[in-house]
């Protein structure tokens, strides 16, 4: 069993803990996705420790849990940070611990080149951000624009 997330699944439920960051060398989004597709359960509990990582991996955890017909619920036991806040909030429901935190943030990222190169990677994280922002938004129950 992999060291930065963990699975457990009793008899109508289980935990799924990411401990780690998104992506690169910490959670594992292939793998981590096939995982919560085995698994039957009625409820899935995610706790969440994690400072966040690559959107593309956050985008992938977050629609495996949204495609699993089991009720999901977030469970920020500490940090809930960039990918891992938007992990959260396309749960079901999203419990705080006491003294836990979500930082949500702009798309960023790192560009070499023209200024033309500059000016497209600037779209893109615009696009990045529009669309992270409509995951809080339909958790708020509102839209990216308030």
């Amino acid at each position: 069993m992999s060291s930065w997330y963990r699975i457990r699944n009793a008899a109508d439920a289980a935990d799924v803990d990411i401990f780690d960051a998104i992506g690169w060398y910490g959670v594992d989004a292939a793998q981590l996705a096939r995982d919560i597709r085995a698994l039957d359960a009625a409820q899935i509990t995610v706790n969440i420790n994690s400072p966040g990582g690559d959107v593309f991996d956050g985008i992938t955890i977050l629609n495996a849990l949204r495609q699993h017909p089991a009720r999901v619920v977030a469970n920020v036991m500490g940090l809930a940070a960039s990918a891992a806040s938007f992990i959260a909030c396309g749960c079901d429901e999203v419990v705080m611990a006491d003294n836990s935190t979500l930082m949500i943030h702009d798309a960023s990222g790192v560009v070499i080149g023209t200024a033309e190169d500059m000016a497209e990677m600037a779209a893109v994280l615009d696009q990045i951000s529009d669309n992270v922002a409509s995951i809080y938004a339909a958790k708020a129950g509102g839209t990216p624009e308030n």
